[in-house]
Order: C-alpha cells, then structure tokens, then sequence
C-alpha cells in the first residue's frame, strides 16, 4: 500500500505552464513548501540517518522555476553536515560558555545523556568540523558494536584459565586492534581530504606506514581506494567523498582526483611490503596506527566513541565493554590521544567509580550533562527552520483557530445553541508552546513530533494540504512519536 507521503499531488502549475508541474511533488514535499521550506529538515530525528548512513538524501524541496522536481539540487544542504543543525544544548552565547568548544579542546571527556538528548549529533558536529577546518587533529570514530563484544567475549573466554588478570588484557587487546583499524579508516580519509592543502608529496615513509595500515590493519580500504584511483569521476557536487558512506563516516568536503592526487595514487600502486614474520599484538598495532597518524602531521587523536546503548540497555553490560578503554585513560594521554566518550546517562556513577579504581585523577576527566531547557529547545526548531532555507519562525499561524470560553484554559467549541449565552473567543492555539511541552527536554522527541504532524496533516488523501493544522492532528503526531520513540 502506498502511503500518503509517497502520493503524488497535484496543483493549477501544470495548466499554467510553469517549467515544474506540481504533481511531481509528493504530498510531503508539497506541504513544506507551502509552509516556506525549501528542504525537508524534519524526516529523520536520528542523527546517523540524518547525516549520510542512508540511501535516501535529503532533496532540495523544487520550487516553480526548477527544471526537474525530484532531482538533487546543486546548493543542497546534504544530510550528511551536522554543523548545520547544532544547537548548543546548554548555552545560548558562546562568550559565556560552549560543550562544542570544550569538546574540541584535547582532553578526556564524558557526555552523558538520555537517549534523543543529542549526543550523536554532537560527537559528529565535533567531527566534521575538525575535518572541515583541520588543526594537525585527527578524529577517530569508534563504535563498539555486537561484533566488538563478540571478539571480547571469545577472547577472554580463551584466556579465563591463565592469570586472574588475562581477562582484562584479552579485552584489551580486542579493542586496540579495532581501534587501529578505526584509525586507519579516518586517517585514510583525512589524508585525501586535506591532500590540496599539502605543500610537499608525501615521503616514501609516509606511503609505506599508510600502505601497511591499508594492507594489514584495515583490508576495506583497498577497495575504496582501488575506486579513488580507477573510478569514473562522480558528476555530483561532492565527488568520490560518497565514498566515506561505505566507511560509515559523514561526508564533509568534496574530493576530486587531482593532478597531484593521480601521482600519488602511481607512487601508491608501485608500493610492494612484505609480510611480518609474526602478527603483532593488538599494542603494537595501535602503536604502529598512532606513530603513522604522527608521520602524516597530525599531533593529537581524537578518540570518539559512540553507539555503546545502541544494543545494550544494561548498565553493567555497557561498563563491562568500556572499563578497558577506561584502564587506558593514562596511556592514551601520553600519546597525545583524548577519549571523547558519548554515553548513556545511567553509566554516569558507574564509570566515576571505575575511574577511580583506575587511578584516574577526577580533573583529568572533563564531564558534560545533555539536559536542555525550553529556550535551547525553540532554539533549536529555529536551527532547523533556518538549515530549511525558511524565512519562517513559527509554525504557530499555521493552525486553525478554535473557540475559547472565558475562563478556560482548554481550547474547545461550545455545543448546541448555548454559544450566545457564553463569552467565546476565536484564536490559534499555540502549537509552539505545546510542542515543546510535549518534548519534554528532548531534541529527538521534539522533532519526532514535527516529523509525525507533518506526517498525520498529509495523511488524509481526500482533503487538501495547503490547510490548517487542527489540534486533533497535534495530538495524534504526539502519540505517534511517542510510540517510534518506545520502539
């Protein structure tokens, strides 16, 4: 069955003559643009859909003069840039303080949240720009996963019958190994992002510690950069960087195959190494990713783990995954590397005292609480509004207008033939005010609710979309976010 948001609507354009005929708009893309959007801010409340881990881009929203309706516009704002969307979740000046700013800063650091609180979108906000305007920083992705625990598990089921502590340096070693593979990834891709801004081609020794990272720490990369060398050049505005998707990384700058690119590439291909005579141990691999990253000019390492709720709600399950990155604390900071830790909020008391079972000093250790208030809240609708390319700052004279009696608060129309015997008074009700209300203190939830008004106010095929909200539609997009969220 085809849902309302896939109906194609129709309009007087056509008969008119205008280059783009209406009904190639969905109903969804038909609405926004009645409410003055020119790109759809609001489908997907999760921030790694949002941001590129999808097939499905966020489309420029075609006005009448478009020459194609459903085509990707050159100018669009690709759902792969966070820092288009982020709203400082604790400070409205960034004179007075900034968490995006104390991210950035090198430093272990724990964020703690609920989950919709903005810590995904965050710890990309802080990535991408770090990859967009680079400072010898080289941020790391890491997200252990099922198939991390599954490699912990195993690894200190093989050692639970030698030392007491042989449990402990299995996970260890587990984690190293993939965190030298992550490095690998993101060093790959900031190389080739910041290669225009290099005045010398790279050394011989830089090509060989990057190959053996390719080869040996990190296999996917050969493919990806068997397409950098040999693929057709994309048409598309941002060029091979779609390529990051396959990496599961958000796409920043364009990347296009250079003059100086395609005499790397040769020295590449004519790189031959030979095998080690023995596997190194998952310290020795992250030693050897961490010296790389430093021949290729980048000083510090940003560590950004994230996704540690993603199939786990038990909070002793997540703290037996992290405790070893937290034993770790103490060497990763004399390799100039800080963990930036993206966690569950009910983990808060737990890791601060594995921290101090660690030896880890309380002050090396900075600590930020996601809790947002009303007012970061409308700020961040109107960060949303204005990614859409809307002039518009409320939806709040989009909706119809009740009767009020005097002295009530709730908005309702008055039965019968009573309604010259009571004071009524027609007025909008304030969607904006309940809307927030109903968000109670939570970005994903709030823009859920958006997502599914939109979704509820199309959904009637056999009435129009250029029509006003009704309060019945707000209260239906409330329960039905709340039952996505449940899920």
């Amino acid at each position: 069955m085809t849902s309302a948001a896939d109906r194609l609507g129709t309009d007087d354009e056509t008969a008119s003559g205008l280059a783009t005929p209406s009904n190639q708009l969905t109903y969804r893309q038909r609405y926004l643009r009645y409410c003055g959007f020119q790109y759809d801010a609001f489908a997907q409340p999760n921030a790694e859909q949002e941001y590129g881990f999808s097939d499905t881009p966020t489309l420029h929203i075609p006005t009448a003069s478009d020459e194609k309706a459903l085509s990707p516009h050159p100018d669009d704002i690709p759902p792969v840039f966070p820092r288009a969307y982020y709203v400082d979740p604790r400070y409205a000046d960034r004179r007075i303080g900034s968490v995006f700013d104390d991210l950035r800063a090198p430093g272990h650091a724990l964020v703690y949240g609920e989950p919709g609180a903005g810590k995904t979108t965050l710890r990309l906000a802080v990535e991408t720009y770090a990859r967009a305007f680079p400072d010898k920083t080289l941020v790391v992705t890491y997200e252990p996963g099922r198939a991390v625990e599954n490699e912990i598990v195993g690894a200190m089921a093989d050692e639970s019958a030698a030392t007491p502590d042989a449990p402990n340096a299995a996970a260890t070693d587990v984690h190293l190994r993939l965190l030298a593979a992550a490095l690998a990834v993101d060093l790959f891709i900031q190389i080739i992002e910041q290669f225009g801004l290099r005045r010398e081609p790279p050394t011989e020794r830089q090509n060989d510690a990057l190959c053996y990272l390719i080869t040996t720490v990190e296999p996917r990369l050969k493919a990806v950069l068997q397409r950098l060398m040999r693929g057709e050049e994309p048409a598309d505005l941002w060029g091979f960087a779609w390529l990051w998707r396959r990496l599961d990384r958000p796409i920043v700058r364009p990347i296009v195959r250079t003059p100086q690119m395609h005499q790397w590439f040769d020295a590449l291909r004519h790189r031959r190494r030979e095998p080690d005579e023995e596997p190194l141990s998952g310290a020795a691999l992250w030693q050897r990713s961490i010296e790389t990253a430093q021949l290729w000019g980048f000083e510090r390492v940003f560590i950004m783990l994230d996704g540690l709720d993603t199939y786990w709600r038990r909070p002793p399950d997540m703290l037996r995954l992290l405790d070893p990155l937290l034993r770790l604390l103490p060497e990763f900071a004399a390799q100039q590397v800080s963990l930036k830790a993206f966690l569950p909020v009910e983990l808060e008391n737990l890791v601060s005292g594995r921290l101090q079972a660690h030896g880890v000093p309380v002050d090396e250790v900075r600590v930020v609480v996601l809790a947002w208030t009303d007012e970061r809240l409308r700020a961040l609708v109107l960060a949303r509004y204005r990614a859409a390319r809307s002039r518009r700052h409320s939806l709040s004279d989009l909706v119809e207008e009740e009767a009020r009696e005097e002295g009530d608060d709730r908005l309702t129309e008055p039965a019968g033939n009573n309604t010259s015997l009571i004071a009524v008074e027609r007025r909008r009700w304030p969607l904006d005010d309940l809307l927030i209300k109903a968000a109670r203190g939570n970005p994903r939830r709030l823009l859920s609710i958006l997502n599914a008004l939109i979704d509820v106010h199309i959904g009637d095929p056999d009435r129009p979309v250029e029509r006003p909200i009704a309060r019945a539609e707000f209260d239906t997009a409330v329960a039905l976010a709340e039952a996505r969220m449940a899920v």
